[in-house]
């Protein structure tokens, strides 16, 4: 676990199932998918600024080689270059698509998602507790006050002028 304010890496993120949870329950029901990548067994991943031998170009960006192989001894004349876990690469659009993204069967993890749901009961209560909201509620234009609550934060819903709505009644009016 990193410290407050510390960087996660990319290999936690994904293996501690954030990936996944923030895929499945926020991203893929929008359309979209948050992709990463993470270096595999036998293989590194270098981030690189440099120099085509080739052709002169400039080169800046990831590689994936094998854990075995120097860096610089890659058809680039090296200026830097670090080893990482892993990079998040951007957000996949399918917007287009009514229905929204789905993990085929058999890639999705039971474990993972308890594991990060009993992380975010954790902190929610936590949350509650020191601040008094978990999901931060969004001010209001006119006088700054929260006007978007969302069913995980406390307090009864307002109806259109500021003030509690009325009992339902189960008249249907």
């Amino acid at each position: 676990m990193s410290e407050n304010g510390g960087i996660l890496p990319h290999s936690e993120f994904i293996a501690e199932g954030y990936l996944q949870e923030a895929n499945r329950q926020f991203f893929h029901p929008l359309g979209l998918a948050l992709l990463g990548m993470e270096a595999s067994r036998g293989y590194r991943m270098v981030k690189l600024t440099g120099v085509s031998k080739e052709n002169r170009g400039a080169v800046t960006g990831y590689l994936v080689i094998p854990a075995s192989q120097d860096p610089k001894t890659l058809a680039f004349e090296i200026q830097s270059y670090e080893a990482v876990d892993g990079i998040l690469l951007g957000v996949q659009d399918y917007r287009g698509d009514e229905e929204g993204l789905i993990y085929p069967p058999g890639q999705l993890s039971l474990e993972l998602a308890l594991k990060v749901e009993a992380e975010r009961s954790r902190r929610a209560r936590a949350r509650e507790r020191a601040v008094g909201y978990i999901t931060q509620p969004i001010p209001r234009e006119e006088n700054h006050e929260p006007s978007c609550q969302s069913s995980e934060s406390n307090g009864p819903a307002e109806g259109p002028d500021g003030e509690e709505p009325a009992p339902d009644t189960g008249s249907g009016r």
